[in-house]
């Protein structure tokens, strides 16, 4: 049976290698509706400091959109890509010639696309880590053939996050986390965006990659 654990308390480089399928890949990131950003950069940065290597998979084919708010970044993201064909994009990364040990690391929409290919990929070299995902709830049929972290908001509007961890709980490849904090935590430019829970989260993601690339619990 899966688990439930209740948590407790420089300069971006510009990443525009041309998309085509993982070779040899540590981490990929799989960003919300607002796309590249720096500060997701500076996340992407982070982890490769620490010899993790990192690529960042977005909607916008490497464009730095800027979106003043959630409000727009929402409305770009369905009138240029949409989830379905964000979940294609992701499938096509991955699809392909097996990698190395990897990481998809996905928030928001981003998740939803990990949890969407997580029964079409290889279990062996893949591990998901999603943050906050409102879309997995219209998709619990699906059984993961990767081992898969999800992170919930301490509460969504439009579900009760209990009610479908416990849907999730029984699924042997699915570990289930309640956060404290809001959607969009782990994002500068959400409403919800909370410094201390993003750099509590940074090092659970780190830990969580070491384990999966190394069987250690630190990557230096």
């Amino acid at each position: 049976m899966g688990k439930i654990f209740f948590a407790t308390s420089g300069n971006a480089k510009k990443r525009t290698a041309p998309e085509q399928p993982l070779k040899t890949m540590n981490l990929l990131i799989v960003s919300d509706i607002f796309g590249r950003t720096k500060a997701l950069d500076d996340l992407a940065d982070y982890f490769d400091d620490k010899k993790i290597q990192t690529e960042i998979l977005d909607p916008y084919h490497r464009r730095y959109m800027d979106f003043e708010n959630e409000d727009q970044a929402y409305r770009e993201f369905h009138a240029e890509t949409g989830l379905g064909n964000y979940i294609n994009l992701l499938r096509q990364k991955l699809l392909g010639k097996k990698p190395e040990k990897t990481v998809i690391l996905g928030f928001s929409v981003g998740a939803s696309a990990i949890w969407a290919v997580s029964h079409h990929i290889e279990a062996e070299p893949f591990k998901g880590i999603c943050f906050y995902s409102s879309q997995i709830r219209n998709s619990l049929e699906i059984k993961p053939k990767i081992k898969i972290e999800l992170y919930f908001a301490k509460a969504e509007p439009a579900y009760d996050v209990d009610a479908i961890i416990s849907k999730l709980e029984i699924n042997n490849n699915v570990t289930c986390f309640k956060t404290k904090f809001m959607h969009g935590f782990m994002n500068e430019r959400s409403k919800n965006f909370n410094e201390d829970g993003f750099l509590k989260y940074r090092e659970i993601i780190k830990t969580s990659i070491a384990r999966h690339l190394t069987g250690s619990v630190d990557v230096g």
